[in-house]
């Protein structure tokens, strides 16, 4: 095998990264996880882990989008033709989700430490939190107007975003 180039490297080393940070994470939790020892279980440096990610947060993020778009979704189950049973059918597609307190598999990574500490690590910064609660607007918007798509005929008008709120809310 030839020599990489640049790029390769770099993203060779970027994957590796993520795969020791994934395992870190994953045995240690957010808080527990150490940049050092990222760093050993990759098989570079400090400065290799930091020249891929600006810190261990963003590291955290990134290892959890990779996860999302790796993994295949659980089977969709069939959606409701009423507003309750919409619901029904997203609460159950949401819980299967999360992992089982306790268990040793659990959520579609089969990790369920991997993301326990998101929402604190979401909260924990104004750059990040800003746009997630603009996203979990939009996400309201979308399901309120869903919910007023499966009204039945006849039903009080009105928009459904601050239920569809609720919802997402109580859910989280």
């Amino acid at each position: 095998m030839g020599r990489l180039s640049r790029a390769e490297l770099q993203e060779h080393n970027r994957a590796r990264v993520l795969e020791a940070a994934r395992n870190e994470f994953a045995e240690r939790g957010f808080p527990g996880a150490k940049v050092d020892a990222i760093a050993e279980r990759a098989g570079l440096t400090r400065g290799a882990v930091y020249s891929n990610f600006p810190g261990k947060r963003a590291l955290y993020f990134a290892v959890l989008a990779d996860l999302a778009e790796r993994v295949p979704g659980p089977p969709h189950p069939a959606p409701g033709r009423t507003g309750p049973q919409a619901l029904g059918a997203l609460a159950r597609a949401w819980l299967a989700e999360l992992p089982l307190v306790g268990a040793g598999t659990g959520g579609r990574d089969g990790s369920p430490r991997l993301g326990r500490h998101l929402m604190a690590e979401v909260l924990a910064e104004e750059r990040v939190r800003l746009p997630f609660a603009q996203l979990m607007k939009l996400d309201a918007i979308l399901l309120g107007l869903a919910l007023e798509e499966l009204r039945p005929p006849g039903a009080p008008s009105g928009r459904l975003v601050r239920r569809a709120e609720a919802v997402l809310t109580t859910l989280h």
